[in-house]
């Protein structure tokens, strides 16, 4: 039987803001090739900061009116 750690919900929340270094996206990426559960848990990750992003830029846009 194979024993899978996945990957730290922190670091894809960094995968998916684009933060982490080439080094520390490779492995990352190799793992998301074989493991659905991170590659669903990525998917909710991004749209969980796209939506903050989102949200934040209209805080800054009514600010600024």
């Amino acid at each position: 039987m194979e024993i899978v750690q996945h990957v730290a919900e922190d670091t894809l929340e960094q995968y998916s803001m684009q933060t982490l270094s080439e080094a520390e996206a490779e492995p990352v990426e190799k793992h998301l090739l074989m493991c659905r559960y991170c590659r669903d848990q990525l998917v909710n990750i991004t749209a969980f900061v796209t939506a903050m992003l989102g949200a934040a830029a209209k805080i800054r846009e009514d600010e600024q009116v």
